[in-house]
């Protein structure tokens, strides 16, 4: 009370799976890459919640991966879940630091130490795409993990984490 506007996200309960649960299920089936429509559907939905977001107040979400998406298996829509990395960045900056390394961009993982301020409203909105881009290979190209972590952190040089 007294602290200004308040904010809250409403959304349905998805009796579903995430999306690397079902990924999971497409892997050892074999059945990969998913159907291009599938995939589609599944970055349109995030690519929309996306841009939503990021219209309407600034939303970063800070940490899309294939857990944090929700898919119902009865009309097989696409949920993003999880916004306890979620930031307004026009109240406050999402971490720098924060999120699933396999799917955070490049220059947040170069600059892990940096300063909060180098968390701009660009930075956020272009991480959460650059996250997009990573599920959409994931999704389409192989239904697993795409990046090794140690691999990935030795590209970026010593002394990251």
């Amino acid at each position: 009370p007294g602290q200004g506007p308040f904010m809250a996200i409403a959304m349905p309960f998805v009796d579903g799976t995430t999306l690397d649960v079902y990924l999971s299920g497409q892997v050892a089936c074999n059945a990969r890459p998913l159907p291009v429509g599938e995939c589609f559907s599944i970055v349109s939905a995030v690519a929309e919640f996306i841009v939503s977001g990021h219209r309407a107040c600034g939303l970063v979400h800070g940490d899309l991966k294939p857990g944090n998406l929700m898919r119902n298996p009865t009309n097989r829509e696409i949920y993003v879940i999880d916004l306890t990395l979620g930031s307004c960045y026009a109240r406050k900056p999402v971490g720098w630091h924060q999120g699933t390394t396999p799917y955070m961009p490049p220059e947040r993982l170069l600059f892990f130490d940096a300063p909060i301020w180098a968390s701009t409203a660009w930075a956020g909105a272009m991480g959460d795409m650059w996250s997009l881009g990573v599920i959409m290979a994931t999704v389409y190209l192989t239904g697993e993990q795409m990046l090794d972590i140690p691999e990935y952190m030795a590209v970026l040089g010593p002394g990251r984490r």
